[in-house]
């Protein structure tokens, strides 16, 4: 486990008020995490899911040191796009399950335009060696359709078995 403040105030908290403003975000995989040292009001300014997480009804009583949140369902490297995004910082994808991963975190902590950002990476760099790690996973964001007409039309079908005249032409 590494920390990366990438998150912390200008000025290191000296008084009780400010370091209760605190919490610390150990984000990714058990066993694989980066921690974070972040100001709740920042945050729950540029996310609803952080106000509610951070400073809404259920979030950690204030404390000196900060209370410890671990968010182990999002890989660590996805989630530090996510407060670089949160920070206005450059979003510069380097691979793609990075930017597959972010995807997924921008769709969970409702960060629209850095799903975008992830999906505009993803169309660039979309050919047969990453067709499959793309892919993975996105029929969760797909509009799911109820009734399709003429569905059986569609149906995929397999060729005649051998030996079958259905499939000869005579």
């Amino acid at each position: 486990m590494s920390q990366v403040p990438l998150i912390a105030t200008e000025e290191t908290p000296s008084t009780e008020s400010s370091a209760c403003n605190m919490v610390i975000l150990e984000a990714g995989l058990p066993g694989d995490t980066w921690r974070y040292c972040v100001e709740r009001e920042r945050l729950a300014e540029r996310s609803e899911w952080f106000r509610a997480m951070l400073v809404g009804p259920l979030a950690p009583a204030p404390s000196d040191p900060p209370p410890l949140l671990k968010v182990q369902h999002v890989e660590k490297r996805a989630f530090d796009y996510l407060l670089r995004y949160l920070r206005d910082e450059l979003i510069n994808f380097q691979s793609v399950s990075t930017a597959r991963a972010t995807l997924d975190a921008a769709h969970q902590y409702l960060c629209p335009e850095l799903a975008r950002l992830a999906v505009e990476y993803l169309e660039k760099n979309l050919n047969s060696n990453t067709v499959l790690k793309i892919y993975q996973g996105l029929s969760l964001y797909a509009n799911h359709v109820t009734s399709v007409p003429n569905w059986s039309s569609h149906s995929p079908t397999a060729p005649p078995t051998p030996g079958d005249d259905a499939g000869e032409i005579g």
